[in-house]
């Protein structure tokens, strides 16, 4: 339940800064837990493609999944051929010094020829990357590669610190022995996620651990500010949501120690915990405005 939480927690926060009544904001987040819990009580992992998706969700698979390579580049370079460079635009990205981009460059060519035996690739430019406040206080970098034989071939990969999970502090359940934190990372996602991204792996530079995943074009995520006003369109999403986070588990179900699909299963047919996630949630989601407010005031007064 600590995702579970979270993710109620979130939808809290969020409508509270989209403005939308509290009212509506504890019918969805219950609507999230309802869902959720009856797809673990049918103990089978879904998807959710554009065949059998609905609504908002149905159209934003099928746009996204139009979107082609040279969209993506378009979008975040600069500049043809092999003058094309990562656009430094201080919002998405930004500039590295000479030596830390030499530095990358080595690491990154060693890995990916050692690694993923992509020798036809060369790096063209690296930058530092802002992307989620998931990142923030944490290095993440983009390289952007050029195919030497095919001409109009380019490739972005995203370059990500990882850290241990934040509730390692909290829980007296014993886990796995991990390499490193890049490779738990790695795992879990490839057992949760039905597909996961292209050259999805770990690796560690300066003593510091990283995941490595290829920049897709079809990535891209739900503009709550357009759907705000549609219940209909806010219940889908959310639903959609609930059946993506349960299957997730499910698909994850018994791998290296985790609970089995038929203890899911009978924690998706007990009805007692609903409730109390929801109270906490809201409760919780005023703390989490407090923290906010906080760091932005520690923020204009340069402490960070």
């Amino acid at each position: 339940l600590w995702e579970i939480a979270r993710i109620t927690t979130s939808i809290f926060v969020a409508f509270g800064s989209l403005k939308i009544d509290p009212v509506k904001a504890e019918k969805i987040a219950d609507l999230f837990l309802e869902t959720y819990s009856a797809t673990l009580q049918k103990g089978k992992a879904l998807y959710i493609e554009p065949q059998v998706a609905k609504g908002i969700i149905r159209d934003f698979l099928i746009t996204v999944a139009k979107r082609k390579q040279k969209e993506l580049l378009r979008d975040r370079t600069t500049g043809k051929g092999d003058n094309i460079r990562l656009l430094i635009d201080n919002d998405r990205h930004y500039s590295l010094d000479k030596k830390l981009k030499k530095e990358l460059h080595d690491h990154i060519m060693q890995w990916m020829s050692v690694d993923k035996h992509l020798d036809d690739f060369r790096c063209l430019d690296i930058a530092f990357r802002i992307a989620g406040t998931g990142s923030i206080g944490i290095c993440r970098y983009c390289f952007l590669f050029r195919h030497l034989k095919k001409e109009k071939s380019y490739m972005l990969l995203d370059m990500k610190e990882v850290t241990a999970s934040s509730l390692l502090p909290y829980t007296t359940i014993q886990q796995p022995n991990w390499l490193n934190e890049g490779e738990r990372i790695c795992t879990i996602e490839g057992y949760m996620q039905n597909n996961s991204p292209a050259l999805l792996g770990a690796t560690k530079f300066k003593n510091v651990d990283y995941m490595i995943r290829e920049l897709q074009p079809s990535s891209d995520k739900i503009d709550f500010q357009l759907i705000k006003n549609s219940n209909k369109n806010l219940s889908r999403v959310i639903i959609d949501m609930a059946i993506l986070t349960a299957s997730a588990q499910l698909r994850s179900a018994g791998r290296k120690g985790s609970a089995t699909p038929d203890d899911l299963i009978a924690f998706g047919e007990n009805t007692g915990w609903q409730n109390e996630i929801l109270d906490f949630s809201k409760t919780y989601s005023s703390v989490v405005m407090k923290y906010y407010i906080e760091y932005l005031e520690g923020y204009k007064k340069g402490k960070y």
